[in-house]
């Protein structure tokens, strides 16, 4: 083969490789336009925020795996989850999604959008909620949305015959590392036209509470109050460690029923006083008289997520600790003195507190914050 032929040769290679990633591209563009689009697209779901400033267990976009049940209903109706089953026939044709007359359809295929609990997954690739199988919008017809958090809670009293409200049923675990935050939110009457991706704003339904430290003695104050101090100089640095944390809470609650109906009270139930241990405590705390800066004395799954209640609580913790400074330590393991009661006025629902400990040089003080951490609504109750 000559020069002449061999450049030819090469115009033609190049020209076929040019027209096969052209017809490639066409044909996948071809398959892309014949993929079947819904005519009133599909539902999807997000979370906007939650009520809060932030928890423990979950970020605040909640980027994490949720759980709805959905109903849908007539145009002409109203906040259908508040009514009891429906006992109208509807009527309704899955052709161009439009309410009909004329045919025998049951009520029950309307009413479920999912037939049951719909589990929502977050995907980390495309950064959005999904599910499957994806449902259709219909046209003229209004939907009420309920979503709770974790997933793994069992809806109860929702389905598609919509025979009562649902709620979710959560008995307090005995161990601390297995309580759940549990986070509900609802879109009530919603169409199409407020949106095709129905956004969820989470609110916490549980009452959260912490332990916290801060450290009142320095230098002057160990030298003034303890005899192995004497020797120190008077800006020493000296520093507390915690330990052997117990806390107990004379009389909560165990069990409760969370509506998921906006228009619905919690319900709690069974009092009783329990005590928890195995609290992280802290060590190096340093000197500190501002309590916003304090220290925690709990890890991030050794926070209590309690039941909500109106009545006092009592709460009573006991420790031990450890006055440090160089090579000189004081332990205070007396755990009959270091035993200090404190009264928690309630546990609001949606509400954020803590126990705040301070250390001084006469021993422990403990108070109840008047900070709420997370944002707390108006709140019903309705506990037997």
């Amino acid at each position: 083969m000559n020069r002449k032929h061999i450049i030819l040769a090469i115009i033609a290679l190049s020209f076929l490789t040019i027209c096969g990633c052209d017809n490639s591209e066409l044909l996948y563009e071809q398959e892309e336009i014949e993929v079947p689009i819904p005519k009133h697209g599909y539902i999807f779901f997000s979370i906007r925020n939650t009520n809060s400033r932030g928890t423990t267990i979950m970020d605040k976009n909640l980027n994490r795996d949720f759980a709805v049940i959905g109903y849908r209903y007539p145009s002409t109706w109203s906040a259908v989850y508040s009514q009891a089953k429906q006992t109208k026939t509807i009527t309704y044709t899955n052709n161009d999604d439009e309410l009909i007359s004329g045919t025998d359809q049951d009520a029950d295929n309307l009413m479920g959008v999912f037939g049951g609990q719909q589990n929502i997954s977050w995907n980390s690739n495309t950064s959005a909620h999904t599910y499957t199988p994806l449902k259709q919008w219909q046209k003229n017809l209004k939907y009420s949305f309920f979503a709770w958090y974790p997933k793994s809670l069992q809806v109860n009293g929702g389905n598609n015959d919509y025979e009562g409200k649902p709620y979710l049923s959560y008995s307090l675990p005995d161990a601390k590392e297995n309580m759940l935050d549990i986070l509900t939110a609802s879109r009530i009457d919603y169409t199409k036209a407020d949106g095709i991706r129905v956004q969820f704003s989470m609110s916490h339904r549980l009452s959260a509470l912490d332990m916290r430290a801060i450290s009142l003695v320095n230098a002057k104050a160990v030298k003034d109050t303890f005899d192995e101090f004497k020797s120190i100089s008077d800006d020493a640095e000296v520093t507390v460690d915690i330990s052997n944390i117990e806390l107990t809470l004379n009389s909560i609650y165990t069990n409760v029923t969370i509506p998921l109906c906006p228009d619905e009270k919690i319900s709690a139930s069974n009092k009783v006083e329990k005590t928890f241990t195995g609290f992280d405590g802290c060590t190096g705390m340093k000197y500190n008289t501002d309590p916003i800066k304090a220290t925690l004395l709990v890890g991030t799954d050794q926070k209590l997520i309690l039941i909500p209640q109106k009545d006092k609580l009592e709460a009573t913790i006991t420790l031990e600790y450890v006055i440090k400074c160089g090579n000189i330590t004081k332990e205070f393991k007396d755990r009959n003195v270091n035993k200090v009661k404190v009264e928690i006025s309630d546990l609001p629902e949606n509400a954020y507190q803590y126990l705040l400990v301070s250390v001084t040089k006469s021993g422990l003080i403990v108070r109840p914050s008047v900070q709420n951490l997370w944002e707390v609504e108006d709140i019903n109750y309705d506990f037997e």
